[in-house]
């Protein structure tokens, strides 16, 4: 979007214009024409272009890791064209370990592309085949090689050298989808067809091991399955491609990466509901809008329908299209649909973009708030005076659990809040209107997954307590800080010696710090390295729930 639409400039005066790009716009080249029309009606055009890259997932290679090496020489077939993008990345794997990585080498002389690839290795490496895969810069998908000979890694040996002909590296069926893990629980999809039927001990290729107590559960059955440190056991020992699933680990694992056979036919992306909630997997490999996404379900939708992610979510309207804060479905991302009418019906995600990019980024618009649970519910809410009320904290017990923006909808402004928690307990919520938190709602309710309050015509109101301020019952000192703060209990009739906690948290929600300890005070020293920025803090003494800003200098 651009800040200035239209206006008018005078001669010899000059107007600068922002754009603004959205950080989800698939990989590729974009053109926009933006026109100057001077008095007399003639328009200048001026041409504007953009190219959004992808980023290769596979990290450079420590070659001290390695005693051995071979040399190779190929070329990459896409399509029956020889490859000659000098971004494209291929990467040779040994045993589920990159052992060599190149870019494409095109020769405008003779216009051939070949690969020249260093392959390392070390004893164990010996005599072991050799795969190969292709990153695709223009679209961050990543592709299964079929090598036209059979390559072993053999110390100080060649495969492809002249006077040999160079071997032939070609695309097939298949197809590698990257996964982001953070650390904590993600809700995950796949869009192509796993290997190997999605046995769980051999369907991820990471470059980090998984941790012994690693889980993955099924959103529609009672089944998961848990990492022992060495392989995956439970009653979840495969998955299906048309479920998504909870993962959680305990260490970030970028570019965690799938190997399979790429979804086709209309009937390989035709997903079946039912009535309540159901596990909805996205098939499609680029990012798409909700609308255009699951358009094929508007006919079999009721008023009232939610798609929910991890952090965000939409309800079906009466003017039949999605309302809330989950605007683009992602490939990698999982999801629930709770279906209100009776009958079970089948949608299909339609691929309108066959040449579209991979991502790997985690969420749709990114949430304001993004904490790391298996199960959530949801509110549509509103807020006294809604003009200028900023943002709305839900609190599940002293944990900061959602942060919620207003959203305009039909002339009404209205809050979305995705809660999400995996230990329950009652819900509570805090009103910012404009630079101060004003107060603690009213409102409270219980933590109950999957369940969801308010609707776009009736929400859920979160009025102020009778006061019309929170009653706070403890202050910081200084609330402007520089290397330390005091949190201390101004409530005179209250107990003392009870414990007492305190849980700083970013902007952002990322929780930086956790003071415990008996009334009627704690101090914060451990702040000073912290940046200057805006903090907020939830003290939770005697069963009261007391939230604070901060501010570093």
């Amino acid at each position: 979007r651009i800040n200035q639409s239209y206006g008018s400039i005078e001669p010899q005066e000059t107007l600068t214009l922002q754009m603004i790009l959205d950080k989800n716009i698939p990989i590729g080249t974009y053109a926009e024409i933006i026109y100057l029309t001077d008095e007399d009606g003639l328009a200048e055009p001026l041409k504007i272009y953009i190219q959004v890259k992808a980023k290769c997932p596979w990290p450079m290679l420590n070659f001290n890791d390695f005693d051995r090496q071979m040399t190779f020489r190929g070329q990459v077939v896409l399509d029956g064209i020889y490859d000659t993008n000098p971004e494209d990345i291929v990467a040779a794997i040994v045993d589920d370990q990159i052992v060599g990585r190149c870019n494409i080498s095109f020769e405008e002389e003779t216009n051939t592309s070949y690969v020249y690839m260093t392959i390392y290795g070390n004893d164990a490496s010996q005599n072991r085949p050799v795969n190969f895969r292709l990153w695709e810069s223009t679209t961050g998908r990543i592709f299964s090689l079929t090598s036209s000979e059979p390559v072993t890694f053999q110390g100080n040996g060649s495969a492809g050298l002249p006077p040999s002909a160079p071997v032939t590296l070609t695309t097939s069926a298949n197809e590698v989808q990257n996964l982001n893990l953070n650390a904590g629980w993600n809700w995950i999809s796949f869009n192509i067809i796993p290997d190997r039927d999605g046995d769980l001990n051999n369907l991820f290729f990471t470059t980090s091991p998984f941790s012994a107590g690693d889980q993955i559960k099924s959103a529609s059955a009672m089944q998961f399955a848990e990492y022992n440190g060495t392989h995956w056991e439970g009653s979840l020992s495969n998955v299906n491609y048309k479920q998504m699933y909870m993962f959680r680990v305990a260490d970030d694992h970028a570019n965690t990466q799938v190997a399979g056979r790429c979804i086709t036919t209309d009937s390989e992306r035709t997903i079946q509901l039912t009535h309540d909630w159901n596990s909805l997997p996205y098939l499609l490999t680029y990012d798409e809008d909700i609308t255009n996404a699951m358009a094929d379900y508007v006919d079999h939708a009721s008023v009232g329908d939610i798609i929910k992610s991890q952090h965000n979510f939409v309800v079906f309207s009466e003017n039949l299209r999605w309302e809330g804060s989950l605007n683009l479905m992602h490939p990698g991302e999982g999801y629930l649909l709770k279906r209100l009418a009776a009958t079970p019906v089948s949608f299909t995600y339609h691929n309108s973009n066959k040449n579209g990019a991979t991502s790997g980024s985690k969420g749709a618009t990114p949430p304001a708030f993004t904490q790391p649970h298996s199960t959530n519910m949801t509110m549509i809410a509103t807020v006294e005076n809604p003009s200028h009320c900023t943002r709305v904290l839900a609190y599940v017990g002293s944990s900061l659990s959602a942060v919620a923006m207003p959203q305009v909808v039909d002339g009404d402004t209205l809050f979305f809040i995705t809660i999400g928690s995996d230990q329950g307990g009652q819900v509570s919520f805090l009103l910012e209107y404009g630079d101060s938190l004003t107060g603690i709602a009213s409102k409270r309710i219980p933590y109950q997954p999957n369940a969801h309050f308010g609707t776009l015509r009736q929400p859920v109101m979160l009025a102020l307590e009778p006061s019309g301020e929170s009653r706070r019952s403890a202050v910081a000192l200084p609330s402007v800080f520089t290397d330390r703060v005091t949190f201390a209990v101004t409530d005179s009739h209250a107990p003392l010696d009870v414990p007492m906690s305190v849980r700083i948290y970013s902007v952002q929600g990322v929780q930086v710090a956790t003071l415990e300890g008996p009334a009627p005070q704690l101090m914060w020293t451990d702040c000073a390295a912290l940046p200057a920025v805006v903090y907020f803090a939830t003290i939770n003494y005697n069963g009261t729930i007391t939230t604070l800003k901060l501010i570093k200098k």
